[in-house]
């Protein structure tokens, strides 16, 4: 759950310079846990299209590779060609309230370490 509410922290800073994030696309081992994805969808109140892929970094390399030789017209089609998502997860409305608790109490120690962290 910690790194789940690192994970809103992180979209809440990146939302804040104008990033618009509606859907997170994992990939890798991780996917294969549904409780983790719904962990981090409840937490993030984001919903999480997780890939039938478990091998990100050699997807990433083939589609590279792929677009370097021109099999690909651009890094989007590649995308959209071999990344499908598999499992879908909606944030559940009552866990992110009791969630939301939590992440205000993560948010507090944050703040009063971050600077001790600095140091």
């Amino acid at each position: 759950e910690g790194v789940a509410y690192s994970l809103r922290h992180n979209l809440e800073t990146a939302e804040e310079t104008g990033a618009e994030i509606d859907v997170m696309y994992p990939a890798g081992g991780a996917v294969k846990s549904r409780i983790w994805m719904q962990i981090k969808a409840d937490v993030t109140g984001k919903k999480f299209a997780a890939s039938a892929n478990t091998q990100a970094a050699a997807l990433g390399s083939a589609i590279l590779a792929g677009v370097g030789i021109g099999a690909y017209g651009s890094f989007e089609e590649a995308a959209k060609r071999t990344s499908k998502p598999a499992v879908e997860y909606e944030p559940n409305p009552e866990n992110f309230e009791i969630y939301r608790k939590g992440y205000e109490k993560y948010r507090d120690i944050y703040e009063n370490l971050k600077d001790l962290m600095k140091s």
